[in-house]
């Protein structure tokens, strides 16, 4: 009886953990959030460890930020791909 306790605590500290990383992540898509929280709950032990090989370590994309001085001085040019094109 308390290896099995032992086990539904595991379970349910792990299964927490890897839900509060599903919702600080960025997702591209809700509805695979959705499906990964439903996954990890349904498959004990193997949902989260398939969820988590999905992670990744870092971001491929960068974002830039544009301030508003950087926008007044583009006026009338089209950017793309960091390619500047005058019209």
């Amino acid at each position: 009886m308390l290896e099995l306790s032992i086990i539904g605590t595991a379970y349910i500290i792990l299964n927490l953990y890897v839900t509060r990383r599903i919702n600080k992540s960025y997702y591209l898509n809700d509805q695979r959030r959705a499906i990964h929280k439903i996954l990890i709950w349904f498959l004990p032990f193997i949902g989260p460890l398939l969820i988590m090989g999905f992670w990744r370590k870092e971001r491929k994309v960068k974002f830039d930020t544009m301030t508003k001085n950087q926008r007044e001085r583009n006026k009338g040019d089209f950017y793309e791909s960091g390619i500047g094109l005058n019209s």
